[in-house]
């Protein structure tokens, strides 16, 4: 089914039952503009991040990293190097709040990857963000306290592409199974959630051309850059 959301959002695509999980699997599309540096991370930010997350997701209690490697390096060597750079790479945690329906909580394997460009030069920039749900019989991986019912993301991915310099597209897959909530309300409640992310996204990224606050962090970002590069060519 195709329809189009009037919204931040484009053309969306939804399927009711995809692999024979009892949720949808919903497709947004948006085009944003921002500047390039750190784009994937930053996005990806936007989801993991508590204070970033909270500012369109009023259903958010908690949701914060478990687990990442010390070294990000490793997983590309882990991959050989098949699948981009790694940005980042780990296991977090999201609760939800007590609304109408009681809270829920999800276990998440994510990581970011960046990709070059090719001989065409046409993807410079591009990257993808991934998202998996961790298995039951990982269940020891959850941080101490009363378990909830659980969310599964069954599937999840954001794929940011570069249509110039300070412009990019964004395509938004999600499959979400939210524990014992009718699979047919899922649709319209995930998508309202997301149609806040684009919004919200839209205004965050444009901040990073004008003097917003992404402009700052990118800033902080390339000068702690330029002092670790200064330190290293310091001689002890």
């Amino acid at each position: 089914m195709l329809c189009f959301v009037r919204a931040v959002c484009g053309l969306r695509s939804k399927i009711d039952s995809f692999q024979g999980k009892p949720a949808p699997l919903l497709r947004l599309r948006s085009h944003l503009k921002g500047p390039l540096q750190s784009r994937g991370e930053r996005f990806s930010q936007l989801v993991t991040d508590f204070d970033l997350r909270s500012k369109w997701d009023p259903n958010i209690a908690e949701n914060y990293p478990l687990y990442e490697p010390p070294i990000m390096s490793a997983v590309d060597d882990a991959m050989l190097h098949r699948f981009g750079e790694t940005r980042r790479f780990g296991i977090g945690y999201v609760r939800t709040k007590q609304t109408v329906v009681s809270p829920r909580e999800q276990l998440t394997m994510c990581g970011v990857q960046d990709f070059p460009a090719t001989s065409s030069g046409d993807v410079d920039g591009a990257s993808l963000i991934w998202g998996v749900e961790v298995e039951d019989d990982q269940i020891h991986l959850f941080p101490e306290g009363e378990r909830l019912l659980r969310s599964r993301s069954h599937l999840f991915s954001v794929a940011l592409v570069p249509r110039g310099e300070d412009e990019f597209d964004v395509e938004y897959v999600i499959q979400i199974e939210v524990g014992k909530f009718p699979a047919w309300l899922t649709g319209p409640v995930v998508t309202e959630t997301l149609k806040g992310l684009f919004r919200f996204g839209d205004s965050y990224f444009k901040g990073g051309l004008d003097g917003g606050e992404l402009a700052q962090h990118l800033a902080n970002e390339r000068e702690a850059t330029l002092a670790n590069n200064q330190a290293i060519l310091i001689p002890p």
